[in-house]
């Protein structure tokens, strides 16, 4: 039985680093995923100064990428 009681600090430690990590990994893809989406540049805007790309295929552009949709649908939901 004295091994299990030197078992269950380590476990609880790994457990905690763990979850650390996980926060972790959420927070900064929170991050990157912000700094990506909300730069000043559009994504269509060559396509936008284009002559001959018209606006209605620029918006079927952004309907099949998801770009159409907000922030948070895209993040959680690709």
């Amino acid at each position: 039985m004295k091994n299990q009681s030197a078992i269950r600090p380590a476990i609880e430690y790994l457990s905690k680093k763990m979850l650390y990590v996980a926060l972790m990994i959420f927070i900064i893809s929170i991050i990157s995923f912000s700094a990506v989406n909300l730069a000043p540049n559009s994504f269509f805007a060559s396509g936008e100064l284009n002559p001959n790309i018209t606006p209605e295929s620029i918006e079927q552009l952004k309907k099949v990428y998801g770009l159409d949709k907000s922030l948070l649908n895209n993040m959680f939901h690709g």
